[in-house]
Order: structure tokens, then C-alpha cells, then sequence
């Protein structure tokens, strides 16, 4: 019995006035267990005929490959009958009453697989057969029958490769071409989609181990496992760390690997995108340097900028100003104040006289013809291209209590405004190094940005509106 077409076709189900049993050879697949096979083909080829008369069939069965089939017979026996076979082996007699219960009588050690005892053996099952067909034995016990395993039938890829080629082959004799190309089309175009995402995502994995042995190695060179790592981390100063100007230089090039993909240039390529075409409330803060100070002021600008490197309302970046002074240069010019018409005097001889306010602006104008673009170093604007203005950094620039700054000659007046209170105060410092005439290093312009931003923050930062923005970079 090795299939459930073999069940049914040997012990059919069969009522109890022509009731067929079905005597059952209990077995396992080896070697040894052949010759109680044998044995028994043998006792069937002399003694199977007459019993095939009374409707009695003989069969085996592997039990080690049918154990969800047998251990229903098993579980209807008493314990005491459960015990494990020895040299002998069970036979079980079945009577299949409907397609999924049958009654059965289990024959402990019935059958030897010797020669000697083969005699007896047929004797004794012959016996036991006599009686249960005299109905002076009776089938006692009751079983659930399941669907006996198929030995026989073929592995799982055997079975999708013949339904793969019968379906080929059906479609092959049946499809004409114009009704295959559009399924071939769509199945090619499935493909080739799921091979496009297995790429993006084997890409993806791949970059993220990369990034992944990045840091790694970053946290093996650093020797910080800290990944929440701060610039101004009170943990990293002088006081717990030996090597303070290590950990400074490790500071610096960490902030400007992360600054330097924000930092752009600003000239005619990025004038659009950093300038004309900002959405509204977005800004652009940019220092003016040059290629000797480039190297020293760009680190100490990205350093003060750093911590405001995730807001999205601020784009960043520098001006060369040996190439970008003109430009400069015309928007210093538009926050100068114009000459009114009325207030001009007509003198004698019909000569036309400047106001003061004309006088003071001519002036200027004159001045911003010569500028010095060193003095300009360090200066840092803050554009907003949406409403036409831009804020102004300086260390020496106080915006409406001086008028000489970024590069303009100090002729030591200083004029009173009505815009004070609106406008940024130099330190008291600064104003001593003014008076002085006190050069600042070039590594020191810097050092007043970080309040000043905080002050931009604030709104307390004078804006300079300006007509247009000057479109002469370069």
C-alpha cells in the first residue's frame, strides 16, 4: 500500500453483508524486512485462493513512510497492545465501513519471517482469519482513516517542470502570435522591473555598508564611540583631554567634511539659485574671502554656521572678492542714500549747489571707487533674495553709527542717526581699535559672528533694502 489509489483499489469500502477485509503486512523499508515480505507472498501463492473466495485481500505496508496513516490504529488500541514489535511482525485486519472509518483487529507478533516457523505462522493467521469470518472474533476497535502518503509521486520540481512544459506546449499549439506577444510583453516588462528594484535595493545595501565601514573606521581613527557629537561638547576640552590641539584639528576637519558640500561658490553659475530664486523666507549667508585667506577664514565660517547646517530656511557660501568686487561694490552703492531734486539750490550765476545729505552721498560714492578689497575680508552677508534686502557682518562695521567701514578710510567723524535703535552697535573694543586705528588679524574678523547671528535670530539686525540685486558676477 503505497498510495491511496492502491487503499482503494485493494480494500474498498464494503458493507457488513458483503464485507471484504483487507489483511495488512506491517513492515519498514529496509533490508531486513524483506524476507517477512517473502514469507508471506509465499503463504498467499498456496493458501491465497481459497481466502480470496471470502473477500480477503493481502497487503503491506511501510510504516516508517505511512506513519500519519497508521497512527490512528495505533491510538484506538488498549496500552497493554502498544508495545513495540520483536522478531515477529503485526498484522492488521481491516474492514473499511465508509471512505474515512474503519474497524480493524490488531494480531500482535502474528507473522514469523523464518522457514521453519513459516508453517506455523500461515497456521495461526489462518486461524485467527477463520474466526474473525465465523464472527466468533470480532473486529473491536475503530480508526479515523487519512490520506495514505503517495511513495511514488514525483518531487516538487519534477512536478512544476512538467506543468511548465505542458503548459508551453498548450500554449504553443493553441496561442497564434498576435495573442502572445502582448503576454510575452507584459511578463518581459514584469521581469525587467523586478530586476530594476533588485538592483536599487542590492545598491541600496551596499551603500549603506559602505557608510556603515565609514564610520566604523571614523570612530576607530577618533577614538569616540559618541555618535551625538558636538563642536562645542564640554567633554572634549582641555580639562579631560591631554592633547587639546589634536582634538581642536580632529573638531575642524570634521566640521568642514561636513560643510564643504554645503558651502557654494557664489558667481554667475549659482547667482540664480543662491539669489534671485530663493522660495520665500529662505536666506543665504555668505563671507567674502580670497585665495590667500581663503584656507583660514572658510574653516572658522563653517565652524560658526555648523550648528545651523539642518535648517532649511539658510543656503551657504563665499565670494571671491578679487574676481566679485564690482559686484560688491554695486550693492554696497544702492543703500546709499539718493539725491533729491527738491533740495538742490540754485546759486548765483544759475549754479546748481548739492544739499548736505547730496554732498555726503557724493562722497561716498566717491569713496566706494577705492574701495581696498582686503578690508573687505571676512565680511559676511545674509541675502534674502525674496524681498530685496540683505544683512550685513563686520567687525568694524557699526551700520548706522559710522559711515566709514569695509575698506573706506577712517576720517574719525561719527554722526548721530535716527535709526540707532535699529541699527547694530560695535563693542567697546572695537571702537577703542577704530579710534586707534588698530588693524585687525585676519584670523580674528571672525570672532563676533556667532553673536551676531544670534542677533539675526533675534531681528535685531538692521536690513538694508536695496532696488535690485546686481546682476555683474562673474
Amino acid at each position: 500500500l503505497a498510495s491511496q489509489a492502491h487503499l482503494d483499489d485493494l480494500c474498498p469500502v464494503s458493507s457488513r453483508n458483503a464485507r471484504k477485509l483487507c489483511v495488512v503486512l506491517t513492515v519498514v523499508d529496509s533490508s531486513a524486512d524483506q524476507r517477512y515480505i517473502s514469507t508471506m507472498r509465499q503463504f498467499v501463492r498456496r493458501e491465497g485462493a481459497p481466502l480470496a473466495a471470502q473477500r480477503i485481500q493481502f497487503a503491506y505496508m511501510f510504516v516508517d513512510k505511512q506513519k500519519e496513516f497508521i497512527l490512528p490504529f495505533l491510538e484506538g488500541l488498549p496500552k497493554e497492545e502498544q508495545s513495540s514489535q520483536g522478531a515477529k511482525r503485526d498484522v492488521v485486519v481491516v474492514w473499511r465501513l465508509e471512505h474515512s472509518r474503519a474497524r480493524f483487529a490488531w494480531l500482535r507478533g502474528v507473522w514469523d519471517a523464518t522457514e521453519t516457523s513459516l508453517n506455523a505462522s500461515g497456521e495461526e493467521l489462518k486461524k485467527r482469519l477463520d474466526e474473525i469470518l465465523r464472527g466468533t472474533s470480532k473486529l473491536d476497535y475503530q480508526a479515523a482513516l487519512v490520506t495514505l502518503t503517495d511513495e511514488f509521486r514525483p518531487s516538487l520540481f519534477t512536478r512544476i517542470s512538467r506543468a511548465a512544459m505542458r503548459m508551453g506546449e498548450t500554449a504553443w499549439f493553441h496561442l497564434s502570435k498576435e495573442e502572445a506577444l502582448p503576454v510575452l510583453s507584459a511578463v518581459g516588462t514584469f521581469l525587467v522591473i523586478l530586476l530594476i528594484g533588485y538592483g536599487l535595493n542590492y545598491a541600496a545595501i551596499s551603500e549603506e555598508r559602505t557608510h556603515s565601514a565609514r564610520q566604523e573606521k571614523r570612530k576607530a581613527t577618533t577614538g569616540n564611540g559618541d555618535d551625538q557629537w558636538h563642536p562645542e561638547d564640554p567633554r572634549t576640552g582641555p580639562q579631560r583631554n591631554p592633547s587639546a590641539r589634536s582634538t581642536a584639528s580632529i573638531r575642524e576637519r570634521r566640521i568642514m567634511r561636513e560643510m564643504t558640500p554645503l558651502m557654494h561658490e557664489l558667481r554667475a553659475e549659482t547667482y540664480f539659485g543662491m539669489i534671485r530664486l530663493l522660495k520665500p523666507g529662505c536666506r543665504s549667508i555668505v563671507v567674502l574671502v580670497d585665495e590667500q585667506s581663503k584656507d583660514i577664514l572658510l574653516p572658522q565660517f563653517a565652524k560658526h554656521v555648523w550648528p545651523i547646517r539642518n535648517n532649511k530656511t539658510f543656503s551657504f557660501g563665499y565670494l571671491m572678492v578679487e574676481k566679485n568686487l564690482p559686484w560688491f561694490r554695486k550693492l554696497l552703492e544702492y543703500t546709499l542714500p539718493v539725491e533729491n531734486p527738491e533740495s538742490t539750490d540754485q546759486g548765483e550765476g544759475g549754479s546748481v549747489e548739492k544739499s548736505p545729505a547730496g554732498k555726503v552721498a557724493a562722497s561716498l560714492y566717491e569713496r566706494l571707487k577705492s574701495i581696498n578689497p582686503r578690508k573687505t575680508l571676512g565680511t559676511v552677508l545674509v541675502l534674502c533674495g525674496w524681498k530685496l534686502y540683505f544683512n550685513m557682518y563686520h567687525p568694524m562695521h557699526t551700520a548706522a553709527r559710522r559711515k566709514n567701514f569695509l575698506g573706506f578710510d577712517d576720517d574719525g567723524e561719527e554722526e548721530s542717526s535716527s535709526e540707532d535703535s535699529d541699527s547694530e552697535k560695535a563693542t567697546h573694543e572695537e571702537v577703542q581699535a577704530l579710534r586707534k586705528g588698530y588693524q585687525l588679524k585676519l584670523e580674528d574678523v571672525l570672532n563676533g559672528l556667532p553673536n551676531w547671528l544670534d542677533r539675526l535670530f533675534e531681528g535685531s539686525i538692521r536690513r538694508y533694502y536695496i532696488p535690485e540685486w546686481p546682476d555683474n558676477l562673474k
